[in-house]
């Protein structure tokens, strides 16, 4: 069922590098007291903005976790099970948590990414 509440926006990016900046801007203009999903499309851009965010003065303090596919399941749990227990923290997936999973009380998700396969 979707929320009466649910707003979908996007916004079209020239590059790489203007995607990142808005991606940056929309997260430092939001309040960090928020839990948001920011989904991308591989394990090294987890990786990548995950140490991008945990480097920045702005999110010192804040959870900041990461999961992909090439974690061990047992290591996936235990950081989904982490996150959806806090109240705010951000949490940088592929779309492999995307499936099938219900996520409670988040405030914002980020596709920066299209999915790379679309099942219909």
């Amino acid at each position: 069922m979707v929320p009466t509440t649910l707003i979908n926006e996007y916004i079209l990016c020239k590059n790489r590098s203007d995607k990142i900046f808005k991606a940056l801007n929309f997260l430092l203009s939001n309040d960090k007291n928020q839990k948001i999903l920011l989904f991308v499309n591989t394990c090294a851009c987890v990786d990548f903005y995950g140490k991008l965010l945990q480097n920045l003065f702005y999110f010192k303090g804040t959870s900041i976790e990461m999961i992909h596919g090439k974690m061990k399941q047992k290591k996936r749990n235990k950081i989904f099970d982490s996150f959806m227990k806090k109240n705010c923290g951000i949490l940088i997936s592929t779309d492999l948590i995307a499936r099938g999973l219900d996520f409670l009380d988040v405030h914002y998700i980020l596709q920066i990414d299209p999915p790379q396969v679309i099942i219909f």
